[in-house]
């Protein structure tokens, strides 16, 4: 029953779920929770955060001439995004399109 509990616990804090969760993981959550609220309505109609990992926050767009839009507004996306936060927790905006 030990090695179930440990593998337990192993899976929990991988995943980070429930007192497992780190800091990064629950920034996260508030980041794609409160897109809207942070991005605005036109930015968050364009672009989506879909991963946060070591300080790169990861946003889907529609297509490229989105995308080509978007590259020159990435560190206003940035700043936006870490003001909420109200410490520096992004340091890059990655663009990708959905696929």
């Amino acid at each position: 029953m030990k090695h179930i509990k440990q593998a337990l616990e192993k899976y929990l804090k991988k995943k980070a779920i429930g007192k497992y969760k780190t800091p990064e993981k629950n920034e996260e959550e508030e980041i794609f929770k409160n897109w809207v609220n942070i991005a605005g309505e036109d930015l968050a109609m364009k672009a989506e955060p879909y991963k946060f990992s070591s300080g790169k926050l990861f946003l889907a767009v529609g297509s490229s001439v989105v995308l080509g839009e978007l590259v020159y507004s990435k560190k206003d996306i940035r700043e936006k995004v870490n003001m909420f936060a109200g410490r520096e927790i992004v340091k890059e905006i990655v663009l990708r399109i959905k696929q």
